[in-house]
């Protein structure tokens, strides 16, 4: 639910433009989680991410889709 409402209202802010500006999400803790499953499902398809200490630890509410970007991340950089 908060990634749909994060989406419509990035496509709202961008309904504003004339011309389509440069996307940069960023996002803290589960901010920084919800920025990066708008990113990577390119719902939006942002020029950048800032990702701030991005809640993608597994823990008992994690998602398995949480656990897949955890683990993507890891390949992506490994001595992170």
């Amino acid at each position: 639910h908060v990634v749909e409402q994060a989406e419509a209202f990035v496509k709202f802010i961008l309904g504003k433009y004339e011309k389509e500006p440069k996307i940069f999400f960023s996002g803290m803790s589960f901010g920084g989680s919800t920025s990066f499953k708008i990113a990577i499902e390119k719902r939006i398809k942002p020029d950048g991410c800032i990702l701030l200490n991005p809640a993608l630890r597994e823990n008992y509410m994690s998602a398995p889709f949480m656990k897949k970007v955890g683990k993507m991340i890891g390949y992506l950089f490994p001595k992170l």
